[in-house]
């Protein structure tokens, strides 16, 4: 199954409209834009350059390092470590240690602690929220990250294992704690 976006299928998400599993996190994205109308089966892709995948970037450049500190002091306060994931933006696709990464993707790997995103998928995201939203855009490529990272943190917590469901809603709650500002 792939992403519903834009009336599109992408490959290696899940179909948005049916709630499938699936192994990223673009679908808290994509439903969230979807009911605020950015996303829309009526309505073309956004036509991505090579100066939004940039763009994305320099956006994850900026927000993780952030993400890192916060979650850094959490750790550090409840007398634990924090191991940050090392992210990495990918067009096309990637070789991880989990395996064969897709378009239209994004993943936290356990085994070797780093975050896969397809920048090229973020960008497109970010330019259907600007249009739609009336905003820069941005934030559908940190929330993506965001959730992602929110993976790492339970495998830190000891707090994975449980249904996927419940794992991607943790995720969601360590993502909207880390953005809330």
């Amino acid at each position: 199954n792939g992403l519903v976006y834009n009336g599109q299928m992408k490959p290696g998400g899940i179909q948005v409209l049916t709630q499938k599993r699936y192994r990223g996190g673009f679908v808290r994205a994509g439903v969230l834009l979807l009911a605020a109308g950015a996303l829309s089966p009526l309505a073309p892709a956004a036509d991505v350059t090579p100066a939004d995948i940039a763009v994305v970037k320099a956006k994850l450049n900026d927000a993780v390092p952030f993400f890192n500190r916060v979650w850094t002091q959490v750790f550090t306060l409840r007398g634990r470590q924090f191991a940050p994931p090392k992210i990495f933006p990918f067009t096309g696709s990637i070789s991880t240690a989990c395996g064969q990464m897709g378009r239209g993707n994004g993943m936290y790997c356990p085994q070797d602690n780093n975050i896969y995103l397809d920048a090229e998928f973020l960008a497109s995201l970010m330019k259907d929220a600007a249009m739609w939203l009336k905003t820069d855009g941005d934030y559908a490529a940190i929330v993506v990250a965001a959730h992602e990272l929110g993976h790492a943190v339970q495998r830190q917590l000891g707090t994975t294992g449980k249904d996927s469901y419940q794992e991607e809603q943790a995720a969601d709650c360590f993502a909207g704690a880390v953005t809330r500002e």
